[in-house]
């Protein structure tokens, strides 16, 4: 298979070995009429010229007095004869012959020559002869020996036909560098796609052609880049669904496991109340045992049933306009009798400046009571909420004063069934987690210094900014 250079650089052989043929077929064969043409050409003129000093004379003595310095412009002879008597004129240079043999006749537009052979001044001299009568009756006789003419041609053959041959060199010369040029980046362009074949993307184009060929660089750096990204994504996508199975096993295995216990607990109850084993108000202490293990996993199977909806995105949010303020004060009135009874001190600060925000009510105050809930049930002494608006955000911070988590554990809590050292089905944090990404709110925990427990801190913003976890600083 050849080679695009090679078939280029055939292409462009091809023509300049055309334009070259043709100069020279037209310096060879078709100089010698052109030049002979222009020579009649300028005969013809030369007898116009003779007609109109004629014409513009006082006499024909004075135009024939002028006819010297005609002579001297014109590169061959001029004979001027009496056609009624024969008689000569004039003549600027040597004898006029009469005699000769006419060899070919030239014709120029219309006009014609001929080129005759005599022997004058030397037997064969041929001269190319240009006759015409003119006003008065008078004719007027033009000769150009050839012998000059065919001097001059052979000059200009060979000096044209040895600057063909050089450019006709130099072409080729620059017929190589060009394709050459036109054809290295293609082999570069090529040597990038077959990189891309075997999924290696490191390479680009670099070239800095402004051309059709740096056009089409930068659009395979693009589609190498566009390729690059996909693939990684793919891979990523792969590992995502690798991951989800394998989370998938782990999910149902931990959900087995919740509901194994209070299945086991209402089990172990209900035999022994149809066994009569109990009676009284030992009897009734099972029911309420049975019935709070009941509507444990009532509540188990509502936040799996709320967290796989929020996994997936069909959980149902009614977006509406609020004041996330007034829904912050709602919140805190319902938790201070709560802490009350574990023993706690519930403290707050809630400032008055309303903060317009974008989000379903409920949904929101199920995931701020979801952290508050966490935070009584590992909180020692106290609760703190803190509750302020800026500029551009509103910030809700909540502490409880318990152990501080394993900084390696941070942000794990948000995880699914994610417990650490305590109790519950570790499916709150999760679930709130969810319903801050939905609404773009930004999320985290951190520890505060030693002894004064956690801080989970909730950032809202005017805006729809992307939600997740936040870092301590934040």
């Amino acid at each position: 298979m050849k080679s695009i250079r090679l078939r280029l650089l055939l292409h462009y052989l091809f023509f300049v070995c055309l334009m070259g043929t043709v100069l020279y077929v037209g310096l060879h064969y078709r100089l010698e009429d052109y030049y002979y043409g222009k020579k009649v050409a300028i005969m013809q003129g030369t007898v116009e010229d003779i007609e109109r000093l004629f014409r513009l004379s006082r006499s024909e003595d004075e135009a024939l007095s002028h006819m010297e310095y005609l002579g001297y412009g014109f590169e061959g002879k001029i004979t001027l004869i009496d056609r009624s008597s024969n008689l000569l004129l004039f003549e600027n240079q040597g004898s006029w012959f009469l005699q000769g043999s006419v060899e070919k006749e030239v014709v120029y537009r219309g006009t014609k020559a001929y080129v005759v052979k005599t022997s004058m001044p030397v037997e064969g001299t041929r001269w190319l002869v240009y006759g015409e009568e003119i006003q008065g009756g008078k004719i007027a006789v033009l000769q150009i020996p050839v012998s000059a003419m065919e001097d001059t041609i052979g000059i200009v053959q060979s000096f044209s036909i040895g600057l063909v041959g050089i450019a006709m060199a130099a072409a080729v010369f620059l017929s190589l560098v060009l394709s050459r040029n036109i054809t290295r980046p293609i082999a570069d362009l090529n040597g990038i796609a077959k990189q891309m074949g075997q999924l290696d993307f490191r390479h680009r184009y670099t070239g800095k052609r402004k051309d059709e060929i740096g056009q089409l660089g930068n659009t395979l750096n693009e589609l190498t880049g566009k390729l690059e990204e996909t693939i990684d994504n793919l891979k990523k996508e792969l590992d995502k669904e690798k991951n989800l199975d394998v989370m998938r096993k782990k999910f149902v295995a931990q959900v087995s496991h919740e509901l194994q216990t209070p299945i086991t607990i209402v089990n172990g109850y209900l035999e022994a109340l149809s066994d009569g084993m109990v009676e009284g108000e030992e009897e009734e202490a099972y029911y309420e045992i049975i019935e709070d293990e009941m509507e444990k996993m009532s509540n188990m199977v509502k936040d799996l049933l709320h967290l796989s909806q929020l996994e997936s995105g069909t959980y149902k949010m009614r977006m509406e306009p609020m004041d996330l303020t007034s829904l912050v004060r709602s919140i805190a009135k319902k938790f201070p009798v709560l802490a009350e009874k574990k023993g706690l001190a519930w403290r707050e600060g809630i400032g008055e400046e309303a903060f317009g925000f974008e989000g379903d009510p409920l949904r929101l105050e199920q995931a701020i009571a979801n952290i508050l809930q966490n935070a009584l049930k590992y909180a020692r002494h106290s609760i703190r909420l803190e509750y302020a608006v800026f500029n551009n955000h509103a910030v809700l911070e909540i502490r409880n004063d318990g152990e501080r988590i394993a900084e390696g554990d941070l942000p794990r809590i948000w995880e699914s069934f994610y417990k650490g050292g305590g109790q519950g089905t570790g499916l709150g944090l999760a679930i709130a987690a969810g319903i801050f990404q939905y609404h773009g709110v930004r999320y985290g925990a951190r520890n505060l210094p030693e002894g004064e427990g956690v801080a989970f801190r909730m950032v809202f913003p005017l805006g729809g900014a992307q939600g997740g976890p936040v870092g301590p600083r934040d």
